[in-house]
């Protein structure tokens, strides 16, 4: 079997999420189905009082199916200096605004993609625990034959 066959091989069916954000509001834009190999879960279900951004994919049960750890997609911008030799800067915004997309394996039955982060009004950086920000269905797909 050829290189390319291989890594063809370990591919699997992939749901590509876009969402925007304005302020605290998440709103799922797009979605795509794809072939693809997909990064290796996260193990989510641990995460239970920590801070930072993630998101879990869960059945109907609330299983954690799948799941990954986000940068930090809310919170303000990254800005370029004015001379090359000055590092890139985040800035916070009160009202940041925005796009980030997750990858998650196309699920079998209808499932949840919870998105969780930091409470409200609070910086990343303020150390308090993430909550559940966003929750979205997420469907099977029919796939053409």
């Amino acid at each position: 079997m050829s290189w390319f066959a291989k890594r063809r091989s370990s591919t699997q069916p992939v749901t590509r999420l876009t969402f925007e954000y304005q302020g605290p509001e998440i709103r799922l834009v797009r979605r795509q189905d794809v072939e693809m190999r997909l990064p290796p879960s996260a193990p989510v279900e641990d995460f239970n009082g920590r801070t930072g951004y993630w998101y879990s994919l869960r059945d109907e049960r609330g299983n954690s199916l799948y799941g990954h750890v986000l940068g930090q997609p809310l919170a303000g911008r990254e800005v370029f200096r004015s001379t090359p030799t000055e590092s890139i800067a985040r800035v916070n915004e009160t009202q940041p605004k925005g796009w980030f997309t997750v990858l998650v394996p196309t699920p079998a039955a209808t499932a949840q993609l919870v998105i969780y982060g930091p409470p409200a009004g609070t910086a990343p950086s303020a150390n308090r625990a993430s909550v559940e920000i966003g929750s979205f269905a997420v469907t099977p797909t029919e796939r053409k034959r």
